[in-house]
């Protein structure tokens, strides 16, 4: 040793004698020789400083084993290193490693041995039989242990819904008082600090991960770096981890905040005001006053870069939960929806402390139209619409959407942020494991969640979809309901049809339906009754029989398919039909196209090459013997199945086919079923004209009522989103709705139908004048009014002579007024009353049409009413 500090004397400048040849010969032994043998062997190092020392079969150095480190001695240090202050250095390393060894083996000693760091909750088990020592385990005493587990793991650890000490008294039949005497003596012996002093090893392993990450880190960035670093199957609970880092006085954590987050208690980047002052600098200088919390991060690095900050060395990534931690030293920084906003102190407006009151009166939610309802009798001087009332509600980060058009007070909510952030990052996995850029969380994917989330108290989709954004995930954007994006994809949001070309273009074959649905449904996770919706908007699909296939692969196809037809099967290759043979001679090439059976490879080649196999009987029609006594054969028609009731009115058998058919219908099938010619009677009228019974599914289809399972509620909900979407239209000078263009605005706020069904326009359109507040405009199945309309609209010659007089002046083109509304999707009839001068309201004279009262036009063109 006096040789060494000679070395250490002379290589830095101090006086000393000459260097003199090293009298005492180095170790050649491991300093942990003295160690109970296995003691060290689930511990690591972390961030070893002297990598060369290693075997590289040991592993990397960022989490070396404690093993490999014994391995160590001091002469392999100096072959290494050779006889120089690096090796001092080293020797000097490890000398401090085996102190930090000592204060573990004496936690062995205790009572914690190291496997116990393997598992959290046996971790806390074995701390919390050290803290007992020197106790007695009678009956009583194990009866004691058991409770002061349960308040660890139940009610001292930050979890979302602590237990009470009144279910606790009454679990172990003792007085509410008894508990709360065993906990306030269990919380002192847990925050002893020479209790503490048996998780040495801990401490020293988190004092590196934190002191790496800026001084502050969300437990879930531990917990991962734990799992990696020990290489444990799943990584450990965070209450737990929050339970124990919460125990030691040199972590703060911030229990109220979701995620989880802890910082050192030392100074650190966490308490830099530095910080504080750039990214409040470059808030004030962005246009919105807000910055994503990645954005902040970086400003918050590039002012410790510019001032050379000397703490940058220890920093191995900053952690984004710095920039929370930043945020609670100044009350103008507010983090929301993943994004850091500067709030300057303003005095609330009084229609907002009145919202926020009705808001915080309905514990259970209240819908935006009953707001405005409540709004109007609380001032009645105010005139705020239901559509403006339902834009501040979802600007006020107070208020959480929590249902269709239902609002809740942020205050009233009990979130379960374990349950969130475990399902966030399921999102994350599933988006990573099928490389897609969205999921919907409205469809399979909350239906699997559903039960856990309702036993929580989150009823819907909606509800859910809030929680996800309020708790977040740094990999995930949710800025859209339904949809749980991924931060890293670039560009805007493709459409789900889109997805659904892009998965069968990938395929490079043909798909089936099963297949398509799996993707969409159980992938992306769109609802059942909204897929047949999407699937139909896809336009670059081919749908041959059962299959699906993109028309960019429609060359590869065609090219397989004259090789297959042109090496037709051989009498020698079996026999049966020629479909069953050529497809047993080309299987493989078959399988690749995804042609999976022959009648299937007879509809591709009809389809891609007609006319070149001749199919032996392609037109046969499926017969069946008859089981009359003459043994004559009848086809199947399409009415063998038909009701042949005689004792009901007609109507009744109508509705009571539709009903049993579950389906929509073709009007013609049904007249052929009862055997009734449309023009004979009013029979079509009877039929088909009580909207109360009968509904319009499409412009050639109808569907019974009771087969959508239709109530009060959900007819409500359509009627409040008609309304907004009039309000919409109305303010861009169009006084009428259309169905068409509210189902393409908001698909995912309708509600769910029953049967599997789809939405369609002509759907939502019969539905909407089938009620009390809405009439329907014109013959397309699309338009409608509101009844009590400001404008006085309840016909279509009502819209025309509105838009003649606010449009046009009084005075029009014939031609170019049908021609616009054409291009609105409205057809005109030339048959009219309004074009045709029938109606008293306005004046025909050739292709001029005027207002009455109004002057007549000395020459009106086409080209005039267009200009107008």
């Amino acid at each position: 040793m006096s040789a060494l500090l000679h070395v250490v004397a002379r290589l830095s400048g101090l006086p000393g004698d000459a260097l003199p040849t090293p009298a005492v010969t180095p170790a050649d032994y491991s300093l942990y020789a003295g160690f109970p043998e296995g003691m060290l062997d689930p511990l690591i190092v972390p961030d070893f400083a002297f990598p060369a020392l290693l075997d590289p079969a040991d592993g990397p150095a960022e989490a070396v084993s404690w093993n490999a480190v014994a391995k160590i001695t001091e002469r392999s240090v100096l072959q290494t290193l050779g006889f120089s202050v690096t090796a001092l250095g080293a020797i000097r390393y490890l000398w401090l490693l085996q102190g930090h060894a000592f204060s573990v083996a004496e936690s062995v000693a205790a009572g914690i041995s190291t496997d116990s760091y393997l598992d959290f909750n046996q971790l806390i088990d074995r701390y919390l039989h050290v803290t007992r020592s020197g106790r007695d385990q009678s009956p009583s005493d194990k009866k004691t242990l058991a409770l002061e587990y349960r308040l660890s793991m139940d009610r001292l650890a930050p979890t979302d819904k602590k237990i009470s000490l009144r279910k606790l008294a009454d679990n172990f039949g003792i007085t509410g008082e008894s508990v709360r005497q065993v906990e306030t003596k269990l919380l002192r012996r847990l925050n002893d600090e020479t209790n503490l002093g048996h998780l040495d090893y801990l401490w020293r392993l988190l004092d590196r991960l934190m002191a790496s990450g800026g001084g502050g880190r969300y437990i879930s960035e531990l917990c991962l770096s734990l799992q990696s670093m020990h290489g444990w199957s799943s990584p450990p609970s965070e209450e737990t981890l929050a339970f124990i880092m919460g125990l030691s006085p040199r972590y703060r954590v911030a229990t109220e905040s979701s995620p989880l987050r802890v910082a050192l208690s030392v100074p650190c980047c966490v308490g830099c005001e530095t910080a504080v002052f750039a990214v409040a600098g470059a808030l004030a200088a962005s246009e919105h006053g807000a910055l994503p919390v990645h954005q902040a991060l970086d400003v918050m690095i590039g002012e410790c870069q510019s001032l050379q900050c000397p703490e940058l060395r220890k920093i191995a990534s900053f952690s984004l939960s710095l920039v929370e931690f930043v945020t609670d030293q100044s009350p103008m920084l507010k983090v929301h929806d993943q994004a850091l906003h500067l709030e300057l102190p303003q005095q609330k407006s009084p229609l907002q402390d009145v919202l926020e009151g009705i808001l915080l009166s309905a514990p259970d939610g209240v819908h935006f139209t009953e707001v405005q309802r409540r709004l109007k009798q609380i001032l009645p001087g105010n005139s705020s619409s239901a559509h403006s009332i339902h834009s501040r509600l979802t600007s006020f980060r107070w208020a959480v959407l929590w249902g269709l058009g239902i609002f809740k007070h942020r205050e009233q909510l009990s979130i379960p942020v374990s349950l969130i952030s475990g399902i966030l990052e399921d999102f994350a996995s599933a988006l990573e494991r099928y490389d897609i850029p969205y999921l919907c969380a409205n469809g399979g994917h909350y239906e699997g969640y559903a039960d856990r989330l309702r036993a929580e108290g989150i009823p819907t989709s909606r509800a859910f979809y809030s929680c996800l954004k309020i708790v977040g995930n740094p990999k995930l954007s949710l800025e859209e309901f339904p949809y749980v994006q991924r931060k890293d994809h670039a560009g805007p949001r493709p459409s789900i049809s889109q997805l659904l070309e892009q998965y069968i273009a990938k395929a490079h074959r043909a798909v089936t339906c099963w297949e398509l649905k799996d993707f969409e449904v159980d992938r992306l996770g769109v609802p059942m009754p909204q897929a047949a919706y999407h699937r139909s908007r896809a336009r670059n699909i081919l749908k041959i029989g059962d299959l699906l296939l993109h028309i960019h692969n429609v060359q590869i196809v065609t090219d397989q398919l004259h090789r297959i037809v042109d090496e037709p099967p051989s009498p020698k290759e079996g026999t049966g039909p020629l479909k069953a043979r050529l497809f047993r001679k080309h299987k493989k090439a078959c399988e690749s196209l995804g042609i999976i059976g022959a009648n299937d490879l007879v509809r591709f080649v009809e389809h891609f090459l007609p006319g070149t196999v001749d199919w032996p009987h392609k037109h046969e029609r499926r017969k069946v013997v008859s089981r009359k006594p003459q043994n004559q054969t009848v086809e199947i028609s399409a009415t063998a199945a038909l009701p042949r009731r005689r004792t009901a009115p007609p109507a009744d058998w109508v509705l009571s086919y539709l009903e049993d058919l579950a389906k929509p219908c073709l009007p013609m099938d049904i007249f052929s079923a009862f055997r009734a010619h449309p023009q004979q009677s009013d029979l079509y009228k009877r039929w088909l004209g009580n909207r109360e019974t009968v509904l319009w599914y499409t412009h050639d289809t109808v569907i019974a009522r009771k087969v959508l399972e239709w109530n009060d509620e959900k007819q409500y909900a359509i009627e409040a989103m008609a309304l907004m979407h009039l309000e919409q239209r109305d303010a861009g000078g169009r006084p009428y709705g259309s169905c068409r263009e509210l189902l393409l605005d908001g698909p995912g706020e309708l509600p769910e139908l029953s049967q599997g069904l789809t939405w369609t326009p002509v759907l939502l359109h019969s539905l909407l004048v089938s009620g009390a507040n809405f009439l329907k405009i014109g013959r397309q199945k699309d338009f409608f009014v509101a009844k009590d309309n400001t404008c006085g609209i309840a016909t279509l010659d009502d819209l025309l002579h509105h838009a003649l007089l606010k449009d046009y002046g009084g005075v029009a083109s014939k031609q170019a007024l049908v021609a616009a509304y054409a291009k609105l999707g409205i057809k005109l009839s030339p048959t009219m009353p309004f074009l045709t001068g029938k109606d008293g309201r306005v004046v025909v004279d050739g292709d001029v049409i005027r207002a009455a009262g109004s002057e007549p036009a000395k020459s009106m063109t086409t080209e005039d009413t267009e200009e107008h």
